[in-house]
């Protein structure tokens, strides 16, 4: 027996029988075998062959089993990798967590999608669904356009859309004149392209104060007009400015959902495939090439982000919550450097008038208090 033991084979088919039952057919039969359990009561044996049950009957023994090991392990193999394929592919799954632009990350934003998610080992889980999550993102930030998030595979991907920024027009070169401050403030930062600087840093200038002249000669106090230039540029400082926001106790605004539907659409040679049905009756619409064959076949992704007229009631908390995301919205939308922040906001009253509350507010803010005044 224990020569048995040491017999090495390429372990195909598993047999499991009573102990008298093996020795016995081990007599009167070459079987190349292994040894797994060996007891009093039975065998286990690895064998390279199949023992039929005609072989079984002639010994008159029962109890005798095989199983081909490699479709168990392959079978086995095959369940975890479809396992794995479906935990991946699952909607509250997710690997990572990204910004669909890095430059617009947002700490705020992306602290608060954390707490919409668990923590599972290397994954995160999430604790509602998609469209749940987005509309609470923009219910707390609405001082974007624009602010959801959307399932690729294993990754949530932040979607944030600023609201659009004026457009300046640019001026003829006949036009000139100086900056001027529009705020009584503390300079901190100086970008000028054009114009002579009247001001340092550090600087304490009151509304109206020249910032930037646009005469080339003002240390000579010459107006020769071909000296004169339109000055360019951009002064920061700190101001401490009051504003007053108006927040309707009842309102109602078309607002993004935080819904989201994504499909597929095909183009050959300029014409689509299928009906385009209207996914709700208000959206806004984004499109994104994923396959494009010399313009010959070509696969996009079509993202439909629903837009619904919301109706609001404003309480006190609520109404505090919108007067300071407005300042942060005309702030987002005026901005034209980097070097512009808003460093606090403090409630200074809120007043109920007859159907809106008065919300004034204290903002501490680096902000351009340059403003262009033509000659």
């Amino acid at each position: 027996m224990e020569k048995l033991k040491k017999l090495v084979l390429n372990k195909k088919y598993i047999n499991i029988t009573s102990k008298s039952c093996f020795l016995e057919y081990f007599k009167n039969h070459k079987i190349d075998c292994k040894i797994k359990k060996l007891s009093d009561e039975e065998v286990i044996f690895y064998s390279n062959e199949i023992i039929r049950d005609e072989q079984i009957k002639s010994m008159n023994r029962i109890n005798f089993h095989y199983k081909h090991t490699f479709l168990k392990h392959f079978s086995l193999i095959i369940s975890i990798i479809l396992c794995l394929i479906i935990l991946l592919s699952s909607g509250d799954l997710i690997r990572n967590i990204e910004f669909e632009n890095v430059d617009e990350y947002n700490q705020e934003v992306y602290e608060e999608v954390l707490r919409n998610v668990d923590k599972k080992g290397p994954f995160y889980i999430l604790k509602g669904s998609i469209n749940e999550i987005s509309h609470n993102l923009q219910t707390k930030f609405p001082e974007y356009a624009f602010i959801g998030i959307t399932k690729h595979f294993s990754k949530i991907i932040i979607n944030l859309q600023k609201h659009d920024t004026p457009i300046v027009d640019n001026e003829t070169s006949k036009i000139t004149g100086d900056i001027v401050s529009m705020y009584d403030a503390v300079i901190s930062d100086i970008v000028v392209s054009k114009g002579v600087v009247c001001v340092i840093k550090n600087q304490s200038v009151k509304k109206g104060d020249l910032l930037i002249s646009g005469n080339l000669n003002i240390e000579n106090a010459s107006n020769d007009p071909s000296k004169l230039v339109k000055s360019t540029g951009i002064i920061i400082g700190k101001t401490i400015v009051l504003e007053k926001i108006k927040v309707p106790i009842k309102e109602e605004t078309l607002e993004y959902s935080g819904r989201v539907k994504v499909r597929k659409r095909v183009k050959i040679f300029n014409n689509y495939l299928g009906k385009n049905s209207l996914p709700f009756n208000d959206y806004y619409t984004k499109e994104e090439t994923l396959f494009n064959m010399f313009n010959i076949l070509i696969i996009e992704e079509i993202s439909h982000y629903e837009k619904v007229i919301v109706e609001k009631v404003h309480n006190l908390e609520s109404a505090l919550s919108y007067a300071k995301s407005i300042v942060k919205r005309n702030f987002e939308v005026n901005r034209v450097s980097n070097l512009e922040s808003i460093d606090n906001i403090k409630l200074l009253d809120v007043s109920i008038e007859q159907d809106y509350y008065l919300v004034s507010l204290i903002i501490e803010k680096h902000v351009n208090i340059g403003v262009f005044h033509q000659h």
